[in-house]
């Protein structure tokens, strides 16, 4: 057997020749622009310098010059432009008259979108089209015919550009036979150990294999086989052809998805249910950031059938979903450490950002938002160079009409003890190295750098940078600059972050040492190794060397005061620089805090909000190298979110069914992640037996998880690793007894093994030093008080805002005051923190309690998740960079992905089921007007009203249910009524902007009625006008006018003297008679 060759890339469309004319601005409409990026054409990873022709503008058709987001220039007027420099190639812009003529190609990256754009027509097709893309359902529909089918072929062949049978209305009698020949053969794919053959099944009189076993002729060697049945998939038809979804193939298999596409155009394998589901795989070359802003906002607006398969169409999807429902939405990244779960939060991010007008925060604030925490929360690995290690939710808030008027950001579950060099052979933060390799002369004067060579007894050391590496760190120290300025970052601020790292890396020159008893043979206090250098970190942190020693070393006095010898003893055996590391943790913790705080007081703003869109990027599973207890914390998470997105893709639809009483095909049952997820978190009841002392080993075995366990253990400081890992391999199995397969002891001595993502990603832990890192020492609460009662102004104003009394517990959360409102919707992941992190201060219990608060404001809103994929995993030793191209496309590697994703069940769910459901009345509401006028259904009973509805409509039976209260639909059928329900509202807007142009236009025709009249008047006036105004009766006429009216004047005068006179008798006489009835008044009061 031998596995089948992994087919070729889509070839992007033929060069396109423009002409384009010039403007009479002067210039013709068009930037050129070089950069230097893997060339997608040639299938390697050479870095080359390539020539981009872009739209000055994204208006119809670029401006009117054809050109595209994307589009590498390979000729001007003819001549190549490869070994061109760029101001060359202007100057033969410049020089070509009123006309110029351009050859260009997309990148390989962008051909979906440019075969959308420009719909693969001939040259120049282009030019002249409206930016916004139309429905792909409705132009296949009029392009190949009534029908819509597409052609079908053999799984040899595909549709070329150029092809006539992409254009076809209807198939030849040859293709229906060829097709029909082609689904008679039965195409099946064999597996084996080693992957995947591709066979035929052999049927007749003549073959009798064994029961459960059929026979398969091999297309290789055309050898007969007989193989289990289990072990044979059926082949789905193979169409290479701009599809959106996987739900339609004849046969899904995680055989079928990596053979068919080519892993360069696997950017997604969008499978889109009600919950938003994708499936990604990382690019091997990305295109730059001016560029990715031109493809969002070419897409912006575009109907959801017609979106590319990318990230941005889960982005928009749920925007929209937003504006709609008015609910919050959740993007979460499910995936392997390395998949490309930060990038693609970050394009979601900028996507909303950018494609949104007016938004506020600006999305040069997000982008320097996310490269200060990549800064303060991200390190390097052994397969991945930029791994985040504390996970994010990015919250963005929009307003009612769906603008953006704020966004916060939570930072969890930070791996803390890396700063404290727990990680053996594993860097820093990136922020450590950005600071020794850029910082200049005067803050390293201010740092007390200049004379120090960081050796790093406690923290990671700085030698493994390489001299390459080191610039790359002093330009990346540029950009943390630059952020934090955008982010609007005082001096003084800044200034105290840098003064707690440059502390930190002084603690870590100083070590520390215990001074034995040379009378007693007993162990004495501890101390710092250097005094210098715990001098120099006092200053840095605005106290003095007392204090700091008391702060680090606060735990010697508790013992002391306490009178606790026993426990003493125990702790002079254990490692000196626990105390120092502690604190050096705690340190990091807070300054981190400080950095979240300080990015919600620069994203937030006063606007109202009324929903949001959460992004959520945790770091993916850990595997490879021996894993230490922050991986189990971390894989614990994605188990979570995994388990998160089985229950709600698989459970709650099948829920959905029985509460609505639909009657659905009986799916397979899908395994399901409960049994790790409760082999690792599951609580005692509260009726069970405590465990009093160390040597009550048996009491909770069969009712406790690993962190359960875990946290138990490492309440006792006499407890051992070992002792640890023993009665985890003792722990009694489930009621299910799946926990036995998911759990064994290790190839060495204190390891074991855990099976994630369904037994599919087999990782091996390391238990040493669990039981240190799962506890808090007492050193780690005095960072804080520390740092408020510094010295240092700047420290004190930092860091005196407290964060809350759990903000230096095992999770960094934001809650200052400026960022409440954007974080009032996430009340449970502070109040699972006070629950466990203040009661314990356990670091497995912290993550327990931190991931249910964090789930639990996750299910209020919708969901909408993206697995991503590792196409092939290599350490970056080898200097990969644990990067894949297709040659190193690992096809078991996927299979393995797809099958602990479950995204392949997802598809086949979606399939066989009714995904889509709505209420009776919204459906109703929404569908109605595509009955006539005559058809309205009556009111009352909506179930029949929506019947009445489907029947008009002509539905296939097949294609709906009909439950209690909601109508399901199977996939695709609710964008098909949505297409209809589009050109139906097109057809009624039409109508109704005829009837209001016709109204407006009668009415401005009435206008110009009567203004043709009163001018025709005019007119006519100013003829006569000129007939009389030379005859001597009209001069005569106009002398004498002026004399008639003072005649006039004359008369007027006197008739107003005259009522004058008239007005003042009648006064008089009022007079008169008014002082007679004074008089008779007077005499009546006198008697």
């Amino acid at each position: 057997l031998c596995l089948p060759p992994i087919r070729a890339a889509l070839r992007c469309p033929q060069p396109r020749v423009l002409t384009v004319v010039r403007q009479p601005s002067g210039d013709f409409g068009f930037s050129l622009r070089r950069s230097a990026l893997s060339d997608g054409l040639a299938g390697d990873d050479r870095r080359r310098t390539l020539m981009f022709a872009e739209p000055s503008t994204l208006g119809s058709g670029g401006g009117g010059t054809g050109l595209l987001p994307g589009d590498r220039l390979l000729e001007v007027n003819g001549a190549s432009v490869d070994e061109r420099t760029r101001e060359e190639v202007v100057e033969m812009v410049r020089s070509s008259g009123d006309r110029v003529s351009l050859k260009v190609q997309p990148l390989p990256e962008l051909c979906e979108i440019v075969a959308r754009v420009a719909g693969g027509g001939p040259p120049g097709a282009t030019q002249g089209r409206h930016r916004t893309l139309s429905r792909t359902g409705s132009r296949r529909h009029r392009t190949l015919g009534v029908s819509g089918r597409l052609p079908v072929l053999k799984s040899s062949e595909r549709i070329e550009d150029g092809d006539p049978r992409s254009r076809r209305s209807a198939k030849t009698d040859e293709e229906i036979a060829e097709e029909r020949q082609w689904l008679q053969s039965e195409k099946v794919w064999v597996l084996f150990d080693g992957g995947y053959a591709g066979a035929s099944l052999v049927k007749g009189d003549q073959v009798t294999p064994r029961e459960g076993r059929v026979r398969v002729r091999l297309d290789a060697t055309g050898e007969l086989l007989d193989v289990d049945q289990e072990d044979v998939d059926k082949v789905r038809s193979f169409i290479v052809f701009p599809k959106h979804t996987r739900c339609s193939q004849r046969h899904t298999n995680d055989v079928s998805v990596p053979v068919s596409p080519a892993p360069r155009l696997m950017l997604l394998l969008r499978t889109v249910t009600s919950s938003g589901i994708s499936a990604k795989v990382p690019m091997t070359a990305l295109c730059c950031s001016l560029q990715m802003q031109r493809v969002m906002r070419l897409l912006r607006d575009c109907p959801a059938d017609d979106l590319p398969p990318h990230v941005f169409a889960v982005a928009q999807a749920a925007h929209a979903a937003l504006v709609s429902t008015r609910r919050d939405q959740t993007v979460l990244f499910l995936g392997r450490s390395g998949a490309g779960k930060t990038g693609a939060a970050k394009q979601v991010l900028q996507y909303l950002a950018i494609t949104v007008l007016f938004s506020s925060p600006s999305p040069e604030k997000l982008t320097a938002a996310s490269a200060l925490l990549e800064s303060f929360g991200n390190s390097r690995t052994w397969a991945n160079a930029n791994a985040s290690r504390f996970s994010q939710l990015f919250s963005l808030e929009f307003d009612i009409a769906g603008q953006l008027v704020s966004a916060s950001v939570q930072a969890l579950m930070l791996e803390r003890w890396r700063v404290s060099g727990l990680r053996k052979g594993e860097p820093n933060f990136h922020i450590f190295h950005y600071l020794l390799a850029g910082v200049g002369d005067s803050l390293r004067r201010v740092l007390a750098f200049l004379d120090v060579c960081f050796v790093q007894r406690v923290t990671v050391p700085f030698v493994w940078l390489q001299p390459e590496e080191r610039s790359k760190c002093a330009l990346m120290w540029e950009l943390v600059q630059g952020s934090l300025l955008t982010l609007g970052v005082r001096e003084s601020e800044a200034k105290g972050l840098w003064s707690v790292l440059g502390a930190i890396c002084h603690l870590g020159e100083a070590g520390t040492l215990r001074v034995w008893a040379t009378s007693t043979g007993t162990s004495g206090r501890l101390q710092f190794q250097r005094g210098d250098s715990a001098q120099r970190a006092a200053l840095l942190l605005g106290t003095s060397v007392e204090d700091l020693h008391r702060a680090v070393f606060a735990h010697e006095a508790l013992l002391s005061a306490g009178g606790n010898s026993r426990l003493a003893s125990r702790t002079g055996d254990s490692d000196p620089q626990e105390p120092l590391q502690d604190f050096v943790a705690a340190l990091y913790m807070e300054v981190f805090g400080a950095v979240v705080s300080l990015v919600n007081r620069a994203l937030g703003s006063a606007g109202r909000s009324v929903a949001t869109v959460q992004v959520l990027d945790c770091p993916g599973f850990q595997s490879g190298k021996l894993a230490t207890l922050e991986d189990l914390c971390h894989n614990y998470v994605q188990e979570r979110l995994q388990l998160l997105f089985h229950q709600h893709t698989f459970l709650a639809q099948q829920e959905r069914y029985q509460q609505e009483k639909v009657a659905v095909e009986e799916a397979e049952e899908v395994a399901s992640p409960q049994g790790l997820v409760s082999l690792l978190d599951r609580i005692p009841p509260q009726g069970a037996a405590l465990r009093a002392s160390s040597c009550d080993l048996q009491q909770t075995d069969q009712s406790c998880g690993l962190l359960q366990l875990l946290d138990d253990e490492a309440l006792y400081p006499g407890n051992t690793d070992d002792a640890f890992l023993d009665r985890l391999l003792r722990m009694g199995p489930a009621n299910d007894g799946r926990e036995q397969r998911l759990i064994h002891p290790g190839p060495r001595e204190g390891q074991f093994v855990l099976h994630h993502q369904l037994g599919s990603l087999p990782v091996t832990y390391g238990v040493q030093g669990w039981l240190r890192a799962a506890r808090e020492g007492p050193a780690f609460r005095q960072a804080q008080p520390l740092l408020q009662e510094s010295h240092k102004e700047q420290l004190a104003q930092l860091f005196g805002c407290s964060r809350g009394p759990l903000a230096s517990a095992g999770s960094t959360l934001s809650l200052d005051a400026g960022a409440s409102s954007s974080l009032r919707r996430t009340p449970s992941i502070r109040r699972a923190q006070s629950v466990a992190a203040a009661k314990r201060r356990s670091l497995p219990l912290q993550v327990k309690y931190t991931t249910d608060g964090m789930l639990e404001v996750l299910r209020r809103t919708r969901l909408h998740f993206v697995h991503c994929l590792v196409p092939s995993m290599q350490p970056l030793e080898q200097g990969t960079g644990g990067a894949a191209d297709d040659a190193h496309f690992d096809v078991p590697l996927v299979r393995s992905q797809l099958k602990g994703a479950q995204v392949l069940d997802a598809v086949r769910l979606r399939k066989q089921g009714f995904p889509e459901n709505l209420q009776y009345t919204e459906f109703r509401r929404r569908y109605s007007l595509l009955a006539s006028a005559d058809c309205t259904p009556e009111r009352g009973d909506e179930r029949a009203a929506v019947e009445a509805l489907l029947h008009h409509l002509d539905m296939e039976p097949s294609s709906y249910r009909l439950g209690l209260s909601q109508i399901f639909l199977r996939a695709g059928t609710l964008s098909q009524l949505e297409a209809q329900r589009d050109e139906r509202l097109s057809e009624e807007v039409v109508r109704l902007q005829a009837r209001a142009r016709g109204f407006l236009a009668r009415r401005r025709h009435q206008q110009r009625k009567v203004q043709a009249m009163a001018l025709c008047c005019i007119q006519r006036n100013v003829r006569r006008f000129l007939e009389i105004r030379s005859w001597p009766w009209w001069r005569l006429f106009v002398k004498i006018a002026p004399v008639l009216n003072v005649h006039r004047t004359e008369e007027q005068l006197k008739s107003t003297l005259e009522e004058v006179g008239q007005l003042r008798a009648k006064l008089e006489k009022a007079e008169k008679e008014r002082s007679e009835l004074r008089q008779n008044h007077d005499l009546l009061e006198a008697k």
